[in-house]
């Protein structure tokens, strides 16, 4: 309804899921990606019996707090109705398949600081998978949306990209507040895309092909 009446660009949507929605947007990418350009999701996940393969290629960012206690990283019994919801790994092994990604892109460059980025190398042309856990619990990081929106942007700049800013964007960090230790950043440098943690120093690269 909203694109003949908006003029929305079917080419330049972005889903975004917290909790409930979250699994919605799993639901979604995975069966209808027609829909969207892109989706985005913090502390959902998939909801009963996993699929063999999903429809096709998406672009699929995943946030989850390591401390979340209501929608938990490892999977759930009975969300709803008798349904389970699988650990997460399987959801994201389902997407990487789907996706075409290498599965050594899953290796983070680090692991110390406050969040762990993971990012999926080969992904299919259509496709991207990004991974981010943060320490905190199941409320999602205060510009939690700013973040989504910056690795929308990046992501859909062309096929195949993984998230890397543009030339205007380059140096860049955008703070990822809220959940995680004071001062940690989330964001984007001239050497591609980083996380890093101003206490710990460390900083998150994109994932080494080996």
């Amino acid at each position: 309804d909203a694109e003949p009446l908006l003029g929305v660009d079917r080419e330049n949507i972005l889903f975004m899921g917290q909790s409930r929605g979250g699994h919605l947007i799993w639901e979604l990418a995975c069966h209808n990606p027609e829909l969207g350009s892109a989706w985005a999701v913090h502390a959902g996940g998939y909801n009963g019996p996993l699929p063999r393969r999903c429809k096709q290629p998406v672009k699929f960012l995943h946030a989850h707090g390591t401390a979340d206690k209501i929608v938990r990283f490892g999977g759930m019994k009975n969300v709803g109705g008798g349904i389970d919801m699988p650990p997460l790994e399987r959801s994201l092994a389902l997407l990487r398949k789907t996706n075409g990604c290498d599965p050594r892109g899953e290796s983070p460059t680090d692991t110390t600081g406050a969040f762990i980025r993971y990012q999926y190398s080969g992904c299919a042309r259509d496709g991207a998978l990004e991974l981010m856990l943060h320490r905190g619990g199941h409320n999602y990081p205060r510009n939690w949306f700013e973040v989504a929106i910056d690795w929308f942007e990046a992501v859909n700049s062309g096929p195949g990209q993984l998230p890397v800013a543009d030339p205007s964007q380059r140096g860049k960090s955008i703070r990822f507040q809220g959940t995680a230790s004071s001062g940690a950043r989330i964001g984007t440098g001239s050497s591609g895309t980083r996380l890093n943690s101003s206490g710990s120093g460390s900083r998150f690269k994109s994932a080494p092909k080996n």
